[in-house]
C-alpha cells in the first residue's frame, strides 16, 4: 500500500511540472519578444523582411536548439528517474528551468526606446494568456485531484473488497481448519471407541469362553448324569418287559394247567404268589413315577423281582412235571380234562371267529391245493381254512390277512385275559377304560390345540406315562397288562366312534381319522387292532364275503357277517346299513387323512394305496343288495377326489369297469335307495370327469 501511495506522489509531480514547463515555455517567448523589441527596426515578416533579423534570428535559433537539447536530456533522465522510483520534482524544476528576469532598469536602454500600440496589445495578449493559463493549470489540478480522490477511492474500495475477501477467506480456512480439528477428534474419538469395544468384545470373548467351557462341562456333567439315568431307565424298562413276559407265562401256565394244580392243592398257592409278584410290581411302579430320578435302588428290586418270578416259574415247571409223572398212568383222563379246562377261552374264541370245519370232500380238495394259514407256534390256534380264489368269496390274499388279524386280536384277549379276572384290579380297569374314553369322545376339529391335546392324552397313556383320570394320576405302566389294555380298549373304542358317531356326522370321521392315522404311526398295534375289529364288525372291508357252512345256523353265520342280535332277534337291515356305512365313512376318512406336521417326515401306515385294494377287490366280487351300495357309496364319495388325485386315469377306468359291468349285475338284485344314489353318482362323475372333494377334510398342516 505504501508502494502505491508513493507512485501516486510521483505522478503528481509530473503532471505539475511539465504543467510548469508549458507556462514557462509561453512566458519564455513573451520575454524574449520584449527583449528584443527595441532592437528590430526592419520588416521580420513577409517578403520585405531584412538580413539583419534574419542573422539575429540564426543566431538565437542555434541557442534554442542548445537549450532544446538541455530540456531533452533533462526530461529523459526525469523520465528514467520516474521509472526508478527515484524523480525528485523540485530539482527537476531547478534544473531545467531559468528564472528570466527583465533589467529593464538595470540595463541601458538604446536610446530609440520606442513603444508601440503592437507592443501594448502584446502585452495584453501576454497577460490574458498568463491568466488563461493559470486558470487552465488550476483547472487541471482541480481534474487532476478529482481523479486521484476518485483513484483513491476505488483503491480504498479495492483494498476494502481485499480486506473483506481476505476476512471472507480467513474465515474460511478457519472454519476449514476447525473441521480438520472436528473430523480429526472424531476419528480420535471413533478410534478410541472402538478401542473400548474391541476391549470389551475381548472381555466378553473371555467371558464367554469362560462360560462356554462351564457350560460344556456342566453340559459333560447332565450327558454323564443323562446316560446314568438311561441306563437306568433302559435296565427298568427291559426289567420291566422281562417281568411282564415272565408274569404272562407264569399267568398263561397257571390258567393252562389249573385243573392238575387243583388236583394237587397248589393252585389257590400258585394264584397267591401271581397275586403278590403283580403287587410288588405295583408299588416299584408306583415308586418309580413318584420320585423326579430313577435310582439304582429301583433297578434292583426289578431285577430281585425278575429273580422272583424266574424261580416261581421253575418251581411252577417242577410241580406240573412231577405231578404228571406221578399221574401219568391213573390220572391220565383227568389231566386231558384240566388242559381241555385250560384252553376252553381261547379255543372259543377262535370258534367265533373262524369258518366252520369242512366235509370230507373239501378236505381232500384242500390237500391239493395252497392251505393259508397264519401260526406263530402257539398251540390250540384254529388254522385258517383253504379258500378257494371265486368271485362270491374274495381274494385269498386278502383272506389270509383276514385272519392274520383274528389271530392278533385272539391273541390280545387272550394276553390280557388275567387283568380281566382280577377283582382286585377292578379300579386300575375303570382308570383306563376313562382314561380312553375321556379324550376320544371330546375328539373335534375345534383348533389345532384342541386336537394335540387330545392326541398326547392317548400317546402319554400308551406310552406308560403318567395321566390323570378323576384328576387322579395314574399310569398303564402300574399293572404289567396295562398297555395291552388300554391298546385293546382304545381300538375298540375307535370301531365304536364309527358305528356311533360318524354313522350320523359325516364331517366327524375326518378329526377322529387324523387321531388314528398320527396314534397308528406310534403304536403300530393300535392300527392293526383297529383293522382286526373292523374285520369283525363287517368282513365286507376285507373284501371277504364269508360263505355259509353247511349245518351252520343263521345266528352264527349273520354274527360272523357282523349282524348284531338281542335276546335272539338279529338288528334291522336298515340298522347294519347304518353302521356300516358309518365304519366306511371312518375307514374312508383314514385312507386319505395326512400324517400331523410333526409326522409328515414319516411313512403313512395305512395310506390311500389300501383304498384302490380295496376297491379294485370289492367289485371283482359278486354283489351283495343293500350292502355293495351302501359302502361304495360311501367309499367314493369320502375317498374318491384323493383316488382321482392319485390315480387319474386308472381310477377313471376303475370307474367305467363299475359303471359298464358292475351296476349292470348289482341292478338286476338292487333298486333300493343306496343303489339309486350310488348310480346317479357313477353317471355324474363319468359325464362331467369330475368328483367333488367331501366337505370337513382338515388341511394338510391343520395341527
Amino acid at each position: 500500500m505504501a508502494s502505491t501511495v508513493h507512485t501516486s506522489n510521483v505522478q503528481h509531480d509530473v503532471v505539475n511540472a511539465l504543467a510548469e514547463t508549458v507556462g514557462n515555455l509561453k512566458i519564455s517567448t513573451l520575454v524574449n519578444a520584449a527583449k528584443i523589441s527595441p532592437l528590430v527596426q526592419e520588416r521580420t515578416i513577409g517578403p520585405k523582411q531584412t538580413n539583419g533579423l534574419r542573422q539575429y534570428v540564426k543566431d538565437h535559433k542555434n541557442e534554442r536548439n542548445d537549450n532544446r537539447c538541455e530540456r531533452s536530456s533533462g526530461a529523459n533522465s526525469a523520465k528514467n528517474a520516474l521509472h526508478n522510483g527515484t524523480f525528485d520534482g523540485s530539482k527537476f524544476r531547478k534544473d531545467i528551468w531559468r528564472e528570466v528576469k527583465i533589467e529593464s532598469d538595470h540595463e541601458e536602454t538604446p536610446t530609440k526606446n520606442i513603444l508601440h500600440l503592437n507592443d501594448c496589445k502584446v502585452i495584453s495578449f501576454r497577460l490574458a494568456a498568463n491568466t488563461a493559463e493559470k486558470q487552465r493549470r488550476a483547472k487541471i489540478s482541480t481534474h487532476l485531484q478529482e481523479k486521484q480522490c476518485q483513484w483513491d477511492s476505488e483503491l480504498e474500495q479495492r483494498l476494502q473488497q481485499i480486506r473483506i475477501d481476505s476476512a471472507e477467506k480467513q474465515k474460511l480456512t478457519n472454519a476449514k481448519r476447525l473441521e480438520r480439528e472436528k473430523l480429526a477428534l472424531q476419528a480420535i474419538e471413533k478410534i478410541e471407541a472402538q478401542a473400548k469395544q474391541d476391549e470389551m468384545k475381548s472381555n466378553l470373548k473371555k467371558s464367554e469362553m469362560i462360560e462356554h467351557s462351564r457350560k460344556v462341562i456342566e453340559h459333560a456333567n447332565q450327558l454323564k448324569r443323562q446316560d446314568e439315568l438311561r441306563l437306568l431307565f433302559e435296565s427298568i424298562n427291559a426289567s420291566k418287559l422281562l417281568f411282564i413276559n415272565l408274569y404272562e407265562l407264569f399267568a398263561k401256565t397257571i390258567i393252562n394247567h389249573q385243573g392238575l394244580l387243583n388236583q394237587t392243592g397248589k393252585l389257590a398257592e400258585y394264584t397267591g404268589k401271581r397275586e403278590a409278584l403283580l403287587e410288588c410290581y405295583e408299588k416299584i411302579i408306583k415308586s418309580v413315577n413318584s420320585k423326579p430320578l430313577i435310582t439304582a435302588a429301583e433297578t434292583e428290586q426289578f431285577e430281585k423281582l425278575c429273580l422272583d418270578i424266574k424261580q416261581e416259574q421253575s418251581d411252577l415247571n417242577s410241580h406240573i412235571q412231577c405231578s404228571r409223572e406221578a399221574l401219568s398212568q391213573n390220572a391220565a383222563s383227568d389231566a386231558s380234562k384240566a388242559a381241555a379246562a385250560a384252553n376252553s377261552l381261547q379255543t372259543k374264541n377262535y370258534e367265533a371267529a373262524a369258518t366252520t370245519t369242512k366235509s370230507p370232500a373239501d378236505a381232500l380238495k384242500a390237500a391239493n391245493t395252497n392251505e393259508i394259514s397264519v401260526t406263530d407256534g402257539n398251540i390250540g390256534r384254529p388254522p385258517i381254512p383253504a379258500i378257494e380264489s371265486r368271485n362270491n368269496v374274495g381274494s385269498e390274499d386278502r383272506i389270509a390277512k383276514y385272519y392274520e388279524l383274528l389271530n392278533l386280536y385272539q391273541e390280545y384277549r387272550a394276553q390280557i385275559q388275567p387283568l380281566l379276572a382280577d377283582v382286585n384290579a377292578k379300579k386300575f380297569r375303570f382308570n383306563c377304560q376313562k382314561g380312553v374314553n375321556t379324550p376320544i369322545n371330546s375328539i373335534a376339529a375345534v383348533n389345532a390345540q384342541h386336537l394335540q391335546d387330545k392326541f398326547e392324552k392317548i400317546a402319554d397313556l400308551l406310552a406308560g406315562k403318567q395321566v390323570r383320570s378323576s384328576d387322579i394320576p395314574f399310569s398303564a405302566s402300574e399293572h404289567p397288562l396295562g398297555i395291552k389294555y388300554c391298546t385293546f380298549l382304545l381300538a375298540k373304542k375307535f370301531i365304536t366312534q364309527g358305528t356311533t358317531v360318524t354313522s350320523s356326522h359325516q364331517q366327524a370321521a375326518f378329526p377322529i381319522a387324523a387321531v388314528i392315522v398320527s396314534i397308528w404311526q406310534l403304536f403300530p398295534d393300535v392300527g392293526k387292532l383297529f383293522l382286526a375289529l373292523l374285520y369283525i364288525e363287517c368282513p365286507f372291508f376285507v373284501p371277504y364275503f364269508v360263505p355259509q357252512q353247511p349245518g351252520q345256523s343263521e345266528r352264527d353265520y349273520f354274527s360272523i357277517l357282523g349282524y348284531k342280535f338281542t335276546d335272539d332277534k338279529m338288528e334291522e337291515q336298515e340298522q347294519y346299513l347304518k353302521r356300516i356305512s358309518g365304519l366306511q365313512r371312518l375307514y374312508s376318512a383314514v385312507l386319505i387323512t395326512k400324517l400331523k406336521s410333526a409326522q409328515q417326515h414319516l411313512e403313512h401306515p395305512h395310506g390311500i394305496e389300501y383304498g384302490w385294494m380295496w376297491l379294485s377287490n370289492f367289485i371283482m366280487l359278486d354283489p351283495l343288495p343293500g350292502i355293495s351300495p351302501t359302502l361304495l357309496l360311501e367309499f367314493i364319495q369320502e375317498s374318491g377326489a384323493e383316488m382321482w388325485q392319485v390315480y387319474k386315469k386308472q381310477f377313471m377306468k376303475l370307474l367305467v369297469v363299475l359303471h359298464d359291468l358292475y351296476m349292470p349285475k348289482l341292478e338286476k338284485i338292487d333298486s333300493g335307495g343306496p343303489f339309486s344314489r350310488l348310480q346317479n353318482l357313477i353317471g355324474t362323475i363319468v359325464r362331467e370327469n369330475k368328483i367333488t372333494p367331501p366337505s370337513g377334510t382338515l388341511a394338510p398342516n391343520f395341527w
